[in-house]
C-alpha cells in the first residue's frame, strides 16, 4: 500500500542508494533492515534481534521511520529522544531550514520495530508524521501523499545517520528511559505567575490605550501602603515613563526597591509623587531551569514568569538552553552567573521542538545599572 510501511519501504531504498553513492564511506558500519511482520507482532525485528547478523554489542544507536507520506505543517512526531544523552540536541541539529516541527514523546510505546531495541537496551529513535483519518483504510491513496514531505524526511533521516555514523563516540542507552516517568516540564504552565509585586489591576480600556490607570487596589499591598488609589493614571514608575503599558508590567518585576512613582490623580494639579517598597524580590529575567539527564547539551527551562524580561523576550517553557552569551552551558553555577551579571540583551541559543533559535532577552534594567537581582 501507497502509506505507511510502502513509503518507509521506498524512503529507505532511496537512503540506501544514497549512502552507497557517497565517495567516502561512514566510519560506522551502516545497516539497512527492513522489518516483516510488524503490524501482527513485530516478528521481523524481534527475530532479527534473537539472531543479528551484527553483534548487538556494536549497535550503537537503531533509527525506525514508519508513516512518513503524510507530513503536515512540517509536524514530526519523534519517539526516543530519551533513550540516549543528547539525541534531542543531535537530531534537532540535521533540521538545517528548521521548517520541520518535533512532537517530542516522553514515552516508548511497542507500536513499531523500534520496540524490541529499545526494550534490548540500545538507543533508538523512532520519526513518523502522525495517524490520518485514512490510516488502515482503503481511502489511502497515492495522490494524497506528501511528495516533498517524504523527501524532507529522507533528508532528515540521512544527515542524521551520516553524521552519526562518523561520530567518535555515540553516547550509551540511558536505562533510566526504561522507568521514568515523563517529565514534568514536558506539561508545566507557560507562563507561571509569582505573587504580586505592586498589587493593582489596570482599567483594561484605558490599558489597550496604552494608559495605565488603577482600576483597584489590592488592601495591604505594596501599592496600597505606599499611597496609590483606584483612578490614578501612573506616569512614571521607576526608569518608566508613560509609554507602552507592556513595558511598565515588565519593570515592575524587575525593578529594585524604592521605587520613585508619580501619580496623575483627579483633583489635584500637579503629579503626585509617591516612594513604593515592592513586594519580594525583584527578578532580572524571570526563568526557572533544571538539568535533565537525557538533554545534557544545556538546561531545560521549566518556568516562565509572566511579563518578565524572558516572557517578553520569547522565551518558553521546554526550550532547551545550550548556549548563552555565545558560550556552552557548562553548569548550573555557570548558567546563574551569566543570568545575575552579564549585560543585557543576553543572547541564548535555544532548542525548541526542533528548531534551533537565537533568543535576545533586553533586561529592561535603569540605564547604566549594574544592580543584579535574583534570576
Amino acid at each position: 500500500p501507497p502509506g505507511g510501511g510502502g513509503v518507509a519501504v521506498v524512503a529507505l531504498l532511496e537512503l540506501t542508494d544514497a549512502f552507497a553513492s557517497l565517495k567516502k564511506a561512514p566510519r560506522r558500519t551502516t545497516l539497512f533492515a527492513f522489518w516483516a511482520a510488524e503490524e501482527i507482532g513485530l516478528f521481523g525485528s524481534k527475530h532479527w534481534l534473537s539472531r543479528p547478523t551484527h553483534p548487538l554489542k556494536d549497535l550503537r544507536l537503531v533509527v525506525n521511520i514508519d508513516m512518513l507520506g503524510r507530513l503536515r505543517e512540517g509536524k514530526v512526531i519523534v519517539v526516543g529522544w530519551r533513550s540516549s544523552p543528547g539525541l534531542r540536541l543531535r537530531l534537532a541539529r540535521q533540521n538545517h531550514a528548521g521548517d520541520l516541527h518535533f512532537h517530542y514523546e516522553p514515552t516508548v510505546i511497542g507500536d513499531s520495530d523500534h520496540h524490541p531495541f529499545y526494550m534490548a537496551g540500545i538507543p533508538i529513535l523512532h520519526l513518523d508524521s502522525g495517524k490520518h483519518d485514512d490510516y488502515h483504510r482503503p481511502s489511502d491513496d497515492a495522490d494524497k501523499l506528501n511528495y516533498p514531505g517524504i523527501r524532507q524526511l529522507a533528508e532528515l533521516v540521512f544527515h542524521l545517520v551520516e553524521e552519526s555514523a562518523n561520530d567518535n563516540k555515540l553516547p550509551p542507552f540511558r536505562r533510566d528511559a526504561l522507568t521514568e516517568a515523563p517529565p514534568a516540564w514536558l506539561s508545566a504552565s507557560p507562563l507561571a505567575t509569582n505573587s504580586p509585586r505592586l498589587g493593582v489591576s489596570f482599567d483594561p480600556k484605558q490599558f489597550a490605550d496604552n494608559q495605565a490607570v488603577l482600576a483597584a487596589v489590592s488592601p495591604g499591598s505594596a501599592a496600597a501602603t505606599g499611597g496609590l488609589l483606584p483612578g490614578d493614571k501612573l506616569v512614571q514608575f521607576g526608569h518608566w515613563k508613560a509609554g507602552a503599558v507592556a513595558d511598565l508590567l515588565t519593570v515592575i518585576q524587575v525593578a529594585h526597591n524604592p521605587v520613585a512613582v508619580q501619580v496623575e490623580r483627579a483633583g489635584s494639579a500637579a503629579p503626585i509623587e509617591l516612594q513604593l517598597k515592592l513586594s519580594r524580590e525583584p527578578v532580572r529575567v524571570g526563568i526557572g531551569w533544571a538539568a535533565d539527564s537525557a538533554v545534557p547539551d544545556g538546561l531545560v527551562i521549566t518556568r516562565i514568569i509572566a511579563d518578565a524580561p524572558a516572557a517578553r523576550a520569547g522565551l518558553k517553557v521546554g526550550d532547551l538552553i545550550w548556549q548563552v552569551s555565545g558560550e556552552p552551558i557548562t553548569s548550573e553555577d555557570d548558567f546563574r552567573r551569566h543570568l545575575q551579571t552579564d549585560p543585557g540583551p543576553i543572547p541564548f541559543h535555544i532548542e525548541r521542538n526542533g528548531r534551533i533559535l537565537n533568543i535576545s532577552v533586553p533586561l529592561f534594567e535603569p540605564p547604566a545599572s549594574a544592580a543584579a537581582g535574583p534570576s
